[in-house]
């Protein structure tokens, strides 16, 4: 009786060994390309202009400002699509929409609920709060307000030799206005306000809140926040 060599081969189950694997289903999902009521690509890539999920790329307060700022005409579609409102809250939202359209209830209601889905709720509350501080049109003379806002908007530096050179000076060098020019002339047409205080002379000396501060209002509707360096 001559000897086995090696491990004997045991005979796959039932002989259909790997069949049953490949049997296993396989899922998918997928979902149509989300498209704004106007039609175009809703994404990144449309108008040059690009929102993420990631708050490295797009902050939680850009990400708030992206949705509070949505056309009237397209605010139901995206509480829609976006939120999980039943359709009593978002038909109630509507229609304050088309009541009081300058109080924006429904783009409020939409950028704070997905932004608290998505970055959390006290990101989502900070957003809403800086954003109120932003454009509520008074002089921020809070610390702690222009901190969040610095570091929420993305604020610029100065140096206190910027500062000794005057309004004009300091805010060209400092990458806020494009020119010294475009600087006179918003001084000029009274334009620019430095911390509550309207600049009348592109040489005046703005004084710092708490010594580290520039809250600066340029037109109508442009507010950068400046932090002194060090």
């Amino acid at each position: 009786m001559g000897q086995h060599h090696g491990r004997p081969r045991a005979d796959p189950p039932h002989g259909r060994c790997g069949e049953e694997a490949a049997e296993q289903p396989a899922h998918g999902l997928a979902y149509k390309l989300l498209l704004a009521p106007s039609g175009s690509k809703f994404g990144k890539s449309e108008a040059g202009e690009s929102i993420w999920l990631d708050a490295t790329r797009t902050t939680p307060f850009a990400f708030y400002q992206y949705w509070l700022n949505i056309d009237d005409k397209d605010v139901g579609t995206y509480l829609r699509w976006f939120t999980e409102f039943d359709r009593e809250a978002i038909e109630e939202l509507e229609a304050a929409g088309t009541a009081r359209p300058e109080e924006r209830s429904a783009q409020r209601a939409l950028a704070r609920d997905i932004t608290a889905r998505t970055h959390g709720e006290a990101a989502a509350a900070q957003a809403e709060a800086d954003s109120a501080a932003l454009f509520s049109g008074a002089p921020i003379s809070d610390p702690a307000v222009l901190r969040s806002l610095f570091d929420s908007t993305g604020g610029f530096t100065f140096t206190q030799e910027q500062v000794a050179q005057g309004s004009n000076v300091l805010l060209t060098s400092a990458g806020v206005l494009p020119s010294k020019s475009e600087g006179r002339r918003l001084v000029a047409g009274g334009g620019l306000t430095i911390n509550g205080v309207r600049i009348t002379d592109p040489d005046q000396v703005p004084a710092l809140v708490a010594g580290e501060w520039l809250d600066v209002k340029i037109g109508k509707r442009r507010r950068e926040i400046g932090r002194l360096e060090g």
